[in-house]
């Protein structure tokens, strides 16, 4: 499902305009983003857990050259489904 599509699937389902559903779900990312970069997990019942996961620097390998590399240490985001979530897919 695409960003159009759930907005299009809401709209039909509780009659909210679409200009105010788009504005609603970008506040809902942005909420997200601010609790995992400020707290470090963003925690949903029924849907899951976003968490902020960090990556030690290590040494790769161009593909191309078949060089050895640093890659560089970084944070990123995980995200783990609640039991909930998981019940619902797995039916």
């Amino acid at each position: 499902m695409t960003q159009s599509e759930l907005i299009e699937n809401l709209n039909a389902e509780t009659g909210i305009p679409k200009t105010q559903i788009k504005e609603l779900l970008g506040h809902l990312v942005n909420q997200i983003k601010v609790a995992v970069k400020k707290e470090g997990s963003f925690r949903y019942t029924d849907l899951g857990t976003f968490k902020l996961r960090s990556r030690k620097a290590r040494m790769g390998i161009n593909p191309q050259t078949k060089q050895p590399l640093k890659i560089a240490a970084s944070r990123t985001v995980g995200f783990k489904a609640s039991r909930t979530l998981r019940a619902a897919v797995s039916k």
